[in-house]
């Protein structure tokens, strides 16, 4: 899909140029055939889910395990992309936040510059979102919600200091959907891409089809999920519902 937008620009930019006589004629640009029937990866199942939280402690080890179960079930629960979660703090500014008003529902604010659209906008929180984060005292609500813990310690070597960036927690989550065994594309030989384990986006996979399940009307997961247009959702997030659609 990346290499496909790619190829889009290029041949927008190589008309754009023939259209101002740059050019004396268009080259022709071989589009990518995109399989639009199914969506590469998908979303996990609770059983899967558990398998990752089970050999969470075998990959980071036992010290730090609680914080990064605690990172996995805060993808599922929340639905924020992995930049996002690590992001989302109780009271520093500028951070995405938890928050709760006097007589109001509670919301996720989110600044605009942590946002694809570049809006500064609030949004509803999930019920199992809220009863997630009340597992937190109030007391303790203070600074980021996730510090994932140094794989350090299991190597026995100096802890360091900064926070790790989402990037390395990423790699990180793919090693423990790895270990777990968790298959969410068996590749393509036509094109030599390889089998891909679980990540954190698999994860947030299953908290759209979670909205989906709890009979959450379409406008409104696209809006839960930050998504510009409702196809979007349905393309790469809704392709795992089949199941529950005969079941009906």
């Amino acid at each position: 899909s990346t290499v496909y937008g790619y190829l889009r620009a290029v041949r927008a930019a190589l008309s754009w140029a023939r259209k101002r006589g740059w050019l004396d004629a268009l080259p022709q640009v071989q589009m990518l055939q995109l399989d639009k029937g199914e969506m590469r990866e998908r979303p996990l199942v609770g059983e899967e889910v558990d398998r990752m939280l089970t050999v969470t402690p075998k990959i980071v080890g036992d010290s730090v395990a609680d914080s990064w179960t605690y990172l996995l079930r805060g993808v599922v629960n929340s639905g924020l992309r992995l930049g996002e979660l690590m992001n989302f703090s109780w009271d520093i500014p500028q951070t995405i936040q938890p928050r709760w008003g006097r007589g109001r529902l509670p919301v996720l604010w989110f600044p605009g510059y942590l946002q694809k659209n570049k809006k500064t906008e609030t949004i509803p929180m999930v019920p199992w979102f809220e009863e997630f984060l009340h597992e937190t005292l109030l007391d303790e609500r203070t600074g980021w919600v996730f510090e994932p813990g140094s794989l350090q310690v299991q190597l026995g070597r100096p802890i360091q200091q900064e926070r790790p960036d989402a990037e390395w927690v990423g790699r990180v989550v793919s090693r423990i959907g790895k270990a777990a065994g968790i298959i969410v594309d068996e590749g393509d030989p036509r094109t030599g891409r390889g089998l891909k384990y679980a990540s954190t986006h698999d994860l947030r996979r299953t908290f759209a089809v979670r909205l989906h399940q709890s009979r959450i009307p379409p406008h409104l997961i696209t809006k839960l999920m930050r998504h510009s247009d409702y196809r979007v959702t349905q393309r790469y997030y809704m392709s795992e519902t089949t199941q529950q659609d005969a079941g009906e």
